[in-house]
Parts: C-alpha cells; sequence; structure tokens
C-alpha cells in the first residue's frame, strides 16, 4: 500500500515499488476550526464530523449559524469552516 500527500489530498493505492499506484483512492482532507482548534479532517458533513469526534451534541454553529438536527447529515462543511459544538450539561 503507498500512502502519498497531496497539497490536502491523500491518495492510498497498490503498487509494486518503483510502479505507479493506478486508480488510487482519494481523501479531501480539510482545515476547520472546531471550539477553537484547529482540526484536519476527511468529514464533510457534521454528522461524520460529530461521529469523527465521539460526541453528543445539544446544538451545533457553523460560522456563527445555528444548524437544524435533522440537517447534521446533509450539512456540507467546506475548507475554513467555524464549528463550535456544544454539549448541555445537567446539575443541580
Amino acid at each position: 500500500m503507498v500512502i502519498g500527500p497531496g497539497v490536502n489530498d491523500f491518495f492510498i493505492g497498490v503498487a509494486n515499488p518503483g510502479e505507479r499506484v493506478t486508480n488510487p483512492l482519494r481523501i479531501r482532507i480539510m482545515k476547520i476550526t472546531v471550539n477553537g482548534e484547529g482540526l484536519r479532517t476527511s468529514k464533510t458533513t457534521i454528522a461524520g464530523l460529530i461521529e469523527e469526534l465521539g460526541l453528543r451534541p445539544g446544538a451545533v454553529e457553523v460560522n456563527l449559524v445555528i444548524v437544524s438536527r435533522k440537517d447534521y447529515g446533509t450539512f456540507r462543511l467546506k475548507e475554513g469552516d467555524s464549528v463550535e459544538i456544544v454539549n448541555f450539561v445537567g446539575g443541580g
């Protein structure tokens, strides 16, 4: 298996030493900000990002806009997006 970086892409494929990889799997890596911290991810939806981070959010905001929970699977993240993920905490 050969893994090689592009600018923001990684290509994964199988080749013998010295041969070119044919039909590589291309994985797009983008830089976003999550709760004020930089993150590199290949996830393109909020649902994918939440799964990657292992979170169960109470609310998600992207670029200062609150995203409805029903849209997590279809809302597309883009390079440079700023994501805030809020968890509700109970107490007394």
